[in-house]
């Protein structure tokens, strides 16, 4: 799931660990972070450092962008992208 401009990190969630049959712990260890990292940051509850986003990311084996990204925000009527001029 994404991450919003102006929200809290959204998680890389199950989906992704599922594909390759990786459990939190599993993860957790491969990423060597704690599972209470893994649990938060898939609960939403902590938004991971770009060291730790990057080891997850490598771990899932997909770029850090797929992982964790920035949904499009809403300002005045509009849609806008983050870095979008």
């Amino acid at each position: 799931m994404p991450y919003g401009c102006e929200a809290p990190a959204q998680e890389p969630g199950a989906g992704l660990r599922g594909r390759l049959n990786l459990r939190q712990s599993d993860l957790a260890r491969d990423a060597d972070v704690m599972r209470q990292t893994i649990i938060a940051v898939e609960k939403g509850r902590l938004n991971p450092s770009i060291l730790v986003s990057l080891k997850i990311a490598r771990v899932l084996r997909e770029p850090v962008d797929y992982v964790f990204y920035l949904e499009p925000i809403t300002e005045l009527g509009e849609t806008w992208k983050c870095g979008a001029a």
